[in-house]
């Protein structure tokens, strides 16, 4: 039972260790992904050509082998191989896709300039209409302010000549008021 218990401890102990190397493998293995990302990020910006890509290749071998185990260097060294021959490819694969890139953002860039120019030309449009459209209010509102004064003064005009015509009738009617005998020796007629 003592044997059991301390070969359990053993392997327990060992499973640990496994667990740690994994976790170290996996952070190694992360930080080489992203070492490798921005590689390959830098090698598609990067114009100035082949001196910079063996750099990049040598960085990248270094990235891969920092997290190989005991276990997968020889299959590393291979990865290190291929990526030298396929680097070139992989390059001009890139700056393909760049150059597709930068020639879908140009027509993109285009074609917003081209709805900018004729958004603001609407939008110009709109606001000359809307100005026009305030001296034509403006226009009405005095027209119709000065169609109601002279409504009005049409109003007090004829009110004034039915009140001086009644008083004209009623001055006739009463047997020659002041009034009505002045307005007959205007008008040299008789009522």
């Amino acid at each position: 039972l003592r044997t059991a218990e301390a070969e359990l401890r053993d392997r327990s102990g060992r499973v640990q260790q496994l667990e740690a190397s994994l976790a170290a493998s996996r952070e190694s293995l992360d930080a080489a992904t992203w070492e490798l990302r921005r590689l390959r990020s830098r090698r598609a910006n990067d114009d100035n050509g082949a001196a910079d890509d063996d750099a990049d290749r040598g960085a990248v071998s270094t990235a891969d082998r920092s997290c190989q185990t005991d276990a997968t260097a020889t299959s590393g060294a291979a990865k290190d191989s291929a990526v030298g021959n396929g680097g070139v490819e992989q390059r001009q694969q890139l700056l393909d896709e760049l150059a597709a890139l930068r020639t879908q953002l140009e027509e993109q860039k285009s074609e917003f300039d081209q709805e900018r120019a004729q958004w603001l030309e609407e939008k110009s449009q709109v606001l000359n209409y809307q100005k026009q459209l305030q001296m034509n209010y403006l226009q009405l509102t005095k027209r119709s302010q000065r169609l109601e004064a002279e409504a009005q003064q049409l109003s007090v005009d004829l009110e004034t000549k039915e009140m001086h015509i009644l008083r004209l009738s009623n001055g006739c009617s009463s047997g020659g008021s002041s009034a009505a005998g002045t307005l007959q020796s205007h008008s040299g007629s008789q009522c």
